[in-house]
């Protein structure tokens, strides 16, 4: 949920990060200092090569991930996670929560599913979509595969 909702800022974090770097290593204040050596259609050359852009680049952008849900937004930033606030072992609370959700799901504008293969066997999860529809049948339903977020964050530590 982190990445879907500041994927913006992460994006922004990275390319002032990238962008400082890049200018600091024109004006030669940050060194390069890796030489690398490659053939282009059969002439050899070396040039100096750097890691600040990477490193500007990743840790900008991991700050503008983590300072997203402090930063000032347009967007509203309460959120119902029903694993988070229905209780798992203790079953009174448990069935308060259950008994309650129909309040959660009519005041919400938006039912964002983390969809996985098997969202739809687990009763749990049709008996929340059902309810949502049932008590808000104006509200949005976005199904979102995880996949896609478990991506994007292996791609950002990867590169």
């Amino acid at each position: 949920m982190l990445v879907f909702s500041g994927w913006r800022y992460m994006l922004g974090g990275w390319a002032i990060g990238a962008g400082l770097a890049v200018s600091l290593v024109m004006l030669e204040v940050l060194p390069l200092s890796q030489p690398l050596e490659f053939r282009v259609v059969g002439f050899p050359g070396t040039h100096n090569t750097g890691f600040w852009v990477t490193i500007g680049g990743f840790f900008s952008a991991a700050c503008g991930l983590m300072a997203f849900p402090y930063l000032p937004s347009f967007h509203s930033d309460v959120s119902f996670i029903d694993s988070a606030c229905i209780h798992q072992t203790d079953p009174v609370l448990m069935r308060q929560g259950i008994q309650n959700i129909g309040g959660f799901l009519e005041a919400a504008a938006e039912l964002r599913v983390l969809w996985s293969e098997p969202l739809l066997t687990r009763l749990w999860c049709c008996f929340e979509l059902a309810a949502y529809r049932k008590v808000n049948p104006t509200g949005r339903i976005s199904i979102v595969p995880i996949f896609r977020e478990i991506v994007v964050c292996q791609l950002f530590v990867l590169l």
